[in-house]
């Protein structure tokens, strides 16, 4: 939730924002936020390996994430740069294009966080615990001498 309001806050600066009253309060968050949630994924892709399959699972845990770091900026510039490019066509100015670009990318980002974080909290539940079946007390065998 904090990424998602920090690139929420990022969508709105303006062409004439300033670093302390626009910039700072949403990448304070973001900071956080991203302290806070990149060793998660590690910790759920990770557990259920066997120590012989742990090596292919990181592997394959760390291609997703690079690949995924290298595909979201560049979708999310795409769209920067289409919008910036569409808003001087409307009378926009330069650098109130530019900074429509860039708001349109963080708010979808923005977006994205907020639906990854409806999947996770969906998909990944903590399972219910085994109910405890009552323990009865087993009667001492008897010995053969006893019998």
């Amino acid at each position: 939730m904090l990424i998602a309001a920090g690139l929420g806050l990022l969508g709105r600066v303006s062409a004439d924002g300033g670093y302390l009253t626009d910039v700072l309060p949403a990448t304070l968050p973001l900071g956080i936020g991203f302290g806070m949630a990149m060793p998660a994924p590690a910790g759920l892709a990770m557990p259920g390996a066997t120590p012989e399959d742990s090596g292919p699972a990181s592997g394959r845990f760390n291609t997703l994430q690079q690949v995924g770091a290298a595909l979201g900026p560049a979708v999310l510039s795409t769209l920067a740069a289409s919008r910036t490019d569409g808003l001087p066509a409307h009378g926009a100015p330069a650098g109130t294009a530019y900074a429509g670009g860039h708001q349109l990318a963080f708010r979808i980002a923005a977006c994205f966080v907020l639906g990854a974080a409806v999947v996770a909290m969906t998909v990944l539940r903590t399972p219910a615990k085994p109910s405890a079946a009552p323990v009865v007390a087993a009667r001492p065998a008897k010995d053969a001498a006893e019998v």
